[in-house]
């Protein structure tokens, strides 16, 4: 298990049955051709089906997109600042500090790939105007959070 991917912790929640935003997860994009594309190096075939997916599945007033990885400053951005008067815009920041350190550290941990996915709005709890994320721990003894 890789716990920086959510697609790993929702099957983990199924089985302690523990209640979480359901996600429709996309197209896998290399990560080597995530840095490929910002150096200006080549093709970037799976980071376009990515973005053609989304183009279909992701709805702004009613869905959020996301990497399996983490999500997007603009979208942290707007849940904080605008929602719902403000949409994110359906365009790939990939220039991120923070997007790039998880998938730095993706490609330690042996991952090649990360998925794009969208999952329904639902509004986040803030705190000093950021909005925050929970994940949970199972063990033996009870849940911890």
């Amino acid at each position: 298990m890789n716990p920086i991917l959510l697609s790993h912790w929702l099957p983990i929640c199924d089985q302690a049955r523990i209640g979480y935003i359901p996600a429709t997860f996309g197209p896998e994009v290399r990560i080597d051709e995530i840095f490929r594309f910002l150096e200006g190096l080549g093709d970037t075939p799976t980071l376009d089906r990515a973005y053609a997916w989304l183009r279909q599945h992701y709805e702004p007033r009613s869905t959020m997109w996301r990497w399996d990885c983490c999500s997007t400053e603009i979208l942290k951005a707007t849940m904080a600042d605008s929602y719902p008067t403000a949409l994110p815009l359906l365009e790939f920041d990939l220039d991120e500090p923070r997007f790039m350190s998880v998938l730095e550290e993706l490609e330690r941990s042996q991952q090649r790939t990360v998925s794009v996915l969208v999952r329904p709005w639902v509004n986040a709890k803030v705190e000093a105007s950021y909005p925050v994320e929970f994940r949970a721990f199972t063990f033996p003894s009870g849940i911890a959070v």
